[in-house]
């Protein structure tokens, strides 16, 4: 597997290339679950079999299936692209003969954000075993991802950053690599050979968060993207916290995510003040108090936690994560009790967690650490309940992840966010949540014709400080592709009934839980397979670290990573 991309100011591009070979006798059918990253959107998919290239169409889901059967059983060769779950997508390719090789290239885009100074992309490349069965996410069988500890794919990157994103530090804390200049800015690059068994990430730090606009045609319309980055009011006093620390100790934990995670509490109780409440919970198959309702962070409870953390261990099963936290809601601390969230995430039932996590009104503040954490289950808890979402990959300073995730919770609360667009948009994205000081918060707005003048993002930040306003202009030239519509397009779906939703995704082409990318290769009479294929379900590699198996952890390595 070879990626390759770009990161142009905050819009990130990359072309992923799969090659597949048939060393076989027969034909075969092969099939692989791979994750793209949270708020990902796919532009295209292409099929080279030899000199030929092919490229397809997105279709309704069952037209997908329809014809992807068909082509099969007539002995062509198909490839079909599926949304698999939150996050996760199946490639089929049916009718590879035996000796042929084949090159399959996806792309896709995210909006990447400023977090108070840097931007971190992670590019996801192996999907860690879960807890629960996959299809309480949805998955059909042939979609539901197996692990093969022999496993082994290779894995190159390489990134090339431009603008103003060039000029901060760029590091790794997932892969060694080499950073070299080019003419419009820096490519970051594997050192040495990489392996699908961790996600790749990049931090790039020393930034100044700055808000941006851009502004794209849209058919005969226009799509104006407006990414605010606001400074928010310090508070004069800050208010005490009521703190709920849940710990996941699920046996996935064991290893690097284990040490992680006792690495961050401990950073968060020196960073409680004598006035805070607190309590601390770890759970895997039940949960465990071991403070049964919120007490002060004096100097006795305290040492008392820490007592309790030196003796965590990544021991209790598996990972019963929606029983734990409705068991953590109901510890009092409050209507504005937080929860501190450290976990890899990995299980399969998340649409029940997310929706019962939103009812309880409680911010959810996630850590997800590891090698291969489940992102968009962290990032949707985190958004849906008007917290923040901190990935740690193992080699990665957790304790400034939490002193970053500290100054979110003491900040005043943004409530009554508005924004003003210029002239009449026909359509706008809805407002997130919650908003914090220094961190991008990305919206869409649909025009007839080209809209000009100022976006504004009103909010109200804590009592003492009033209503407080953000403009910024919008850009005068056009961008020259079709990305943003397409962006703006994903998330106008989320409040669609299902026809609007088919409609909308077949429009702007995009690969839904309701349409499939589908690619038909139609060959030659003498060419054909003669029987159905042999179906063969391409495992994944072992989540580097997980489980205990093998660490990437530099405090064990000691700088090392492998």
């Amino acid at each position: 597997v070879a990626a390759q991309g770009h990161l142009d100011g905050l819009l990130f591009e990359l072309e992923v290339e799969r090659r597949y070979r048939n060393p076989g006798e027969s034909n075969i059918e092969t099939v692989y679950t791979f994750p793209l990253p949270f708020g990902a959107v796919l532009l295209g998919l292409e099929f080279q079999l030899g000199t030929k290239t092919l490229d397809g169409v997105v279709v309704e889901r069952k037209k997908g299936e329809a014809d992807y059967e068909d082509a099969i059983e007539k002995g062509d060769t198909a490839i079909m692209l599926e949304q698999a779950g939150d996050g996760l997508y199946t490639v089929n390719l049916g009718n590879l003969m035996p000796g042929e090789e084949a090159a399959i290239r996806y792309r896709y885009a995210q909006l990447l954000r400023f977090e108070k100074g840097r931007v971190r992309l992670a590019i996801p490349t192996v999907i860690a075993p879960r807890f629960g069965k996959p299809d309480d996410a949805g998955l059909e069988p042939h979609q539901a991802p197996t692990t093969d500890v022999l496993a082994t794919y290779p894995f190159s990157v390489s990134i090339e950053l431009r603008g103003e994103v060039a000029r901060g530090s760029v590091e790794s804390p997932s892969h060694p690599i080499k950073v070299s200049a080019t003419t419009t800015g820096v490519t970051a690059s594997l050192a040495r050979n990489g392996f699908l068994d961790r996600d790749f990430v990049l931090v790039i730090d020393g930034l100044a968060g700055t808000s941006l606009t851009a502004v794209e045609k849209d058919g005969v319309g226009y799509v104006a993207l407006a990414s605010f980055c606001p400074v928010l009011p310090r508070a004069e006093a800050v208010a005490p916290l009521s703190l709920k620390i849940l710990v996941d100790c699920s046996g996935s934990m064991a290893g690097d995510s284990i040490r992680s995670a006792k690495r961050a509490v401990q950073r968060i109780l020196e960073q409680l003040d004598p006035v805070d409440a607190f309590t601390l919970s770890r759970f895997g198959n039940q949960v465990q108090h071991y403070f049964a309702a919120p007490r002060l962070a004096d100097h006795k409870s305290i040492r008392e936690a820490a007592q309790h953390l030196a003796k965590l261990e990544a021991d209790m099963g598996g990972t019963e994560l929606e029983n734990a936290l409705t068991s953590v809601f109901k510890l009092g601390g409050g209507e504005n009790a937080d929860i501190l969230l450290i976990t890899d995430g990995e299980v399969w039932k998340t649409e029940s967690l997310v929706s019962e996590s939103r009812k309880a009104g409680q911010r959810i503040f996630a850590v997800a650490v590891g090698s291969a954490p489940a992102e968009s289950l962290h990032r949707a808890l985190a958004e849906q309940t008007g917290g923040a979402c901190e990935c740690v990959a193992p080699n990665e300073n957790v304790e400034e992840a939490i002193v970053r995730t500290f100054s979110r919770m003491r900040a005043p609360r943004v409530r009554d966010l508005a924004v003003t667009w210029p002239g009449k948009p026909r359509w706008h994205t809805p407002l997130p949540s919650a908003a914090f000081d220094g961190e991008t918060v990305h919206l869409f707005a649909g025009y007839d014709s080209r809209p000009e003048g100022e976006v504004r993002l009103a909010f109200h930040a804590g009592d003492e400080a009033g209503n407080r306003e953000v403009s910024i202009a919008l850009a005068a030239q056009e961008t020259n592709t079709d990305t943003l519509p397409r962006f703006a397009a994903t998330e106008r779906l989320k409040d669609l009934a299902e026809t609007e939703y088919i409609a909308l995704a077949l429009r702007y082409q995009l690969v839904t839980r309701n349409t499939n990318y589908l690619i038909l290769h139609i060959r030659a009479e003498g060419e054909k397979a003669k029987s159905l294929p042999e179906l063969q379900q391409v495992a994944q590699m072992h989540a580097a670290g997980w489980g205990g198996l093998g660490t990437v952890d530099s405090a064990v390595l000691s700088g090392a990573v492998d």
